[in-house]
């Protein structure tokens, strides 16, 4: 078999390729720039609005004297001391929802 020798790419066509492939990593960078610019606000945006959201999910649990889970009303395991209180008043005491019935219906 004979070898055939290549023919070496076209100056041109050469000059366009490493042309088109610095214009690609100027894209990249400036899209990256402009990702990192608008992700601090995104993000700050979300947390006020997770804040807020935190601030007006609150409703009435039940507790026990001596149990540590806050129940939904009508819970089967809730017995005879049921106690209304705020759900963040049950979870600053350290109560935990209840495996049955979630705890609330307001998260």
């Amino acid at each position: 078999m004979l070898a055939v020798p290549r023919a070496a790419p076209a100056e041109g066509v050469r000059a366009r390729t490493s042309w088109a492939a610095a214009m690609f990593r100027r894209v990249l960078v400036l899209l990256a720039l402009l990702l990192s610019l608008a992700a601090p606000s995104l993000s700050a945006q979300t947390a006020r609005q997770g804040h807020a959201a935190v601030q007006t999910k609150d409703c009435t649990v039940y507790v026990t004297r001596t149990g540590t889970k806050y129940h939904r009303a009508g819970c089967s395991y809730l017995r005879r001391s049921a106690i209304a209180v705020a759900r963040s008043e049950a979870i600053k005491r350290g109560n935990t929802p209840c495996k049955r019935c979630g705890g609330s219906s307001c998260e």
